[in-house]
């Protein structure tokens, strides 16, 4: 329930080893069991989203791929998959 605060788009669990974090256009996906880390973004996603959701990550111990080690994945919706390592 959000008491007057419209649409929720926090923190999802989706099962119990994937934990999704989504903002409008942008979504952080934490896949503990697979090792799967990842960020898709819409195209028109803003950069005040795209922020929070890095500060997500990094506070969860991961942190972007380097374009060397993967490249980003553009996706047939037009959005783009970022991938991510872990840090801790």
């Amino acid at each position: 329930m959000t008491h007057g605060r419209g649409v929720d788009s926090g923190t999802v669990k989706e099962k119990a080893s994937v934990l999704l974090i989504c903002r409008p256009g942008i979504t952080l996906h934490v896949d503990e069991e697979l090792f799967d880390f990842h960020i898709t973004a819409a195209p028109d996603h803003s950069s005040e989203h795209l922020a929070e959701v890095l500060e997500a990550a990094t506070t969860l111990g991961l942190s972007l791929l380097d374009l060397d080690e993967c490249e980003p994945d553009v996706l047939p919706d037009d959005s783009i998959r970022l991938y991510l390592k872990s840090i801790a």
